[in-house]
């Protein structure tokens, strides 16, 4: 590995909160990605696909001048690039600003950004003179605030559940986007993300599928998971009805460690939209929202069932990846 002993124990650490929970940057389908050193670079690292393999370029000279959290962060930066898809787009800013914020995320939720490293941390920043593709200084310092704050702000998710909800009566047509790449046939990018999330996805035949939170531990995604339920209960329309489930019931075809802790379901019960905050064993919390006709050929409002919520909840199977 390119990393030394320590950043490699450190990463480790961080990478413990992603979907895969492996100790070394991995693509989406959970396929570790190589790492080659390459001290020619003119920047700290780089994300690239060299026919057709995924790699990190590693500048280990360039690197060494930033701190062992500074030098996390740039590494889990190349890393969100493949994670994110970034390496089969062109550059651009929006890009780079999801991948710092997906590295920070990842370094603040596995405890690497506190006290003396949080000081060096910072001083790695205000060293950063940034480009015309990334931010630098305080202004990467303030942004990368912002991705954590943004996570549990009630006026983001108010605007990102009216916007999921409302695509989904078209099926989510108007937020699919290409493909993803290396996931199974029928899975596409959502144009729309979760507040301080970048890897929604839009699911055949009319559903959508958040990562939220990933926790090497069962304290914090508890707690995630009852921030975000306050959250969407203040959000809720009066149409809506809503369940708070403890151990919900989940068909056999669900793997044990993929199965609901916890479950809050919540329904509109004029349209017969669906959507699920899902806390798994794994410490996992995830958002799906499925569209009244990816479950029922005719839903509430259509002349069909005007069953609860209670009742539904073995149409809302968690497909965690």
């Amino acid at each position: 590995m390119a990393l030394g002993l320590r950043l490699t124990t450190l990463l480790a650490c961080a990478l413990a909160s992603t979907a895969h929970a492996q100790s070394q940057c991995v693509d989406p389908s959970g396929r570790p990605i190589s790492e080659i050193i390459d001290n020619s670079l003119t920047s700290a690292g780089g994300a690239v696909l060299r026919n057709g393999e995924r790699l990190i370029l590693w500048n280990q000279t360039a690197a060494s001048k930033s701190s062992e959290t500074g030098q996390l962060f740039l590494f889990l930066h190349e890393c969100a690039h493949h994670t994110l898809g970034h390496v089969y787009k062109s550059p651009n800013v929006r890009w780079e600003l999801e991948a710092d914020c997906w590295a920070f995320q990842l370094l603040a939720e596995g405890g690497l950004v506190k006290n003396r490293r949080l000081v060096e941390f910072e001083r790695d920043l205000a060293a950063t003179p940034g480009d015309a593709l990334h931010l630098g200084g305080e202004v990467l310092l303030d942004s990368l605030q912002r991705c954590l704050s943004i996570r549990t702000d009630q006026q983001a998710w108010a605007a990102a559940l009216k916007a999921f909800t409302s695509a989904a009566q078209e099926r989510f047509v108007s937020i699919r986007g290409d493909p993803v790449p290396d996931a199974a046939l029928g899975t596409y990018e959502s144009l729309t993300d979760a507040p301080g999330t970048f890897d929604c996805e839009v699911l055949d035949p009319a559903s959508l599928r958040c990562p939220l939170f990933f926790s090497r531990k069962a304290g914090p995604a508890r707690s995630r998971y009852e921030q975000l339920v306050k959250i969407f209960h203040r959000w809720l329309p009066p149409e809506w009805t809503s369940i708070d489930q403890r151990a919900p019931w989940i068909g056999p075809e669900v793997p044990a460690a993929r199965r609901p802790v916890r479950q809050f379901l919540a329904q509109d019960s004029e349209n017969g939209t669906l959507l699920a905050l899902v806390l798994t064993q794994q410490d996992r919390v995830y958002l799906v929202v499925r569209s009244p006709e990816g479950w029922l050929a005719s839903g509430p409002g259509r002349g069909g069932s005007d069953a609860p919520v209670s009742q539904m909840r073995e149409l809302l199977r968690v497909t965690a990846p």
